[in-house]
């Protein structure tokens, strides 16, 4: 089994009611606060943006693959 651990992660606290549920939503970061990567595996610094190559990102959750959220819980 992997583990992957998010960080620096932003994280932020929200009192949920009752039967709440919560969604987890992954995407590939493109804003001004983030270093740009053009997915061409070399040092991201000597990257220009035309060395930039997609990237498809893949998140499984199955029997061959389980996956899980640990979120915790203030009281």
């Amino acid at each position: 089994m992997n583990q992957y651990v998010f960080s620096p992660f932003h994280l932020f606290s929200r009192q949920l009611a009752k039967g709440s549920r919560l969604r987890i939503s992954f995407s590939v970061m493109n804003t001004s606060g983030e270093q740009r990567n053009m997915n061409t595996g070399g040092p991201v610094s000597e990257q220009t943006i035309k060395n930039t190559k997609s990237v498809q990102v893949t998140l499984y959750h199955d029997r061959i693959y389980p996956s899980r959220l640990v979120v915790p819980v203030v009281r």
